[in-house]
């Protein structure tokens, strides 16, 4: 079955994780994400206006029916209780309204907060928010107090509804990182495992690796991806091109090579087409594009009518600003029917290339090869 050239980036698995890195920061935190703290912000506002306009009423009534019959004196120091009684009411409403207005400074993404008050305020509305709360850590770890950004994280952990896995997951990772820059291997180890126990196994394993690899910790890196290839192997093909890319990105192309080879011999063969072309791929980016032209030539020799292996291929190619062999490719392949849809993509493909790298003949020649293929398709159609 042939696909659109959407459909055929879906279906390929992607090798980029998120990443996991230890952003202190709010980056990309909107106060869209405070809306409810706004809302309670303004509803206690409203009661505090409310309550004070019936305190007032209150004392107001109360000294005018104590004040029947009452002297001029009397009156007047009724008066001045009263006026003593609305700067109290005043000054209260006043400070609600400050109190207020900083929820909604700290609402702006600019203006973050700085306290501990300012936190536990704005975490009383919004208690699942993990960007919150990783603030919260990072409050403690300015302070060097690592103890209490771990007290923080597990009341996180305990506080955050269990149905918003995201967030949860935001928090382990935090947790891990913390353990990491000031922990102990036995106490990033009892983090790790319980991460493991409460959330995806298998995608809290892939973030520890991008987190060692972010730490630029090799050893652990390597030592948790071969824990993860023999917990994994058979369920996921993401962990295959994860630990391959680690050993690309590292310069060991030789343990990427023979991880290949391992692959292809511990997997299904529907499996292989796809495995093949990820780490021809990864060749071209981080390794030798001789051999990710191997490994494309392999797969395509025995399956020419792979369309999205095609499209793959010219891609490398065209990244790998080989446009002379891009070319050679294009003409080999728009030499065989795909189909219509995916004939027509080949053809805009190939003459975007020749706009941009190549010249007028080129363009040209490759305008007269789309318009013969459309006229033998019109001519089949009419017979």
């Amino acid at each position: 079955m042939l696909y659109s050239e959407k459909k055929r980036h879906q279906k390929m698995i992607n090798i980029e994780m998120n990443d996991p890195g230890l952003d202190w920061s709010l980056s990309g935190f909107t106060s869209a994400d405070l809306v409810a703290v706004a809302r309670i912000g303004e509803g206690e506002e409203e009661i505090g206006d409310g309550s004070s306009a019936k305190k007032n009423s209150s004392k107001g009534d109360t000294i005018l029916n104590e004040s029947v019959g009452a002297t001029n004196t009397e009156l007047v120091e009724g008066d001045e209780k009263r006026k003593k009684s609305k700067k109290k009411e005043e000054r209260e409403v006043e400070k609600e309204k400050e109190l207020v207005e900083r929820e909604k400074k700290l609402m702006d993404t600019d203006i973050l907060p700085t306290s501990r008050e300012d936190f536990d305020r704005l975490l009383t509305g919004t208690p699942n928010s993990s960007h919150l709360w990783i603030r919260y850590m990072s409050l403690f770890v300015s302070e060097k107090n690592i103890d209490k950004a771990r007290a923080i994280a597990e009341r996180a952990l305990n506080v955050i509804n269990f149905r918003e896995e995201d967030e949860i997951f935001n928090v382990w990772t935090a947790y891990l990182n913390l353990e990491l820059s000031f922990g102990t291997a036995e106490s990033l180890s009892s983090v790790f495992e319980r991460a493991v126990s409460n959330c995806d196994a298998l995608k809290m394993y892939k973030q520890m690796v991008r987190i060692y690899q972010n730490a630029h910790k090799i050893e652990e890196a390597d030592a948790l991806l071969e824990e993860m290839l023999k917990k994994f192997r058979h369920e996921d093909l993401d962990v295959w091109f994860i630990c391959g890319q680690h050993f690309m990105q590292t310069k060991r192309f030789d343990k990427a090579r023979e991880l290949l080879k391992k692959a292809t011999k511990s997997l299904p063969q529907k499996h292989h087409v796809v495995v093949i072309s990820r780490f021809a791929q990864m060749e071209y980016k981080f390794g030798d594009s001789e051999q990710g032209k191997t490994l494309f030539e392999s797969i395509l020799s025995a399956y020419p009518r792979k369309a999205d292996v095609w499209f793959v291929y010219i891609d490398m190619l065209i990244k790998s600003s080989k446009i002379h062999e891009a070319r050679q490719v294009f003409e080999r392949v728009t030499s065989i029917n795909l189909g219509t849809h995916n004939m027509r993509t080949l053809f805009k493909k190939w003459l975007d290339m020749e706009e941009k790298c190549g010249n007028e003949e080129q363009q040209k020649l490759v305008k007269e090869r789309a318009v013969h293929y459309i006229e033998e398709v019109t001519e089949k159609m009419d017979l």
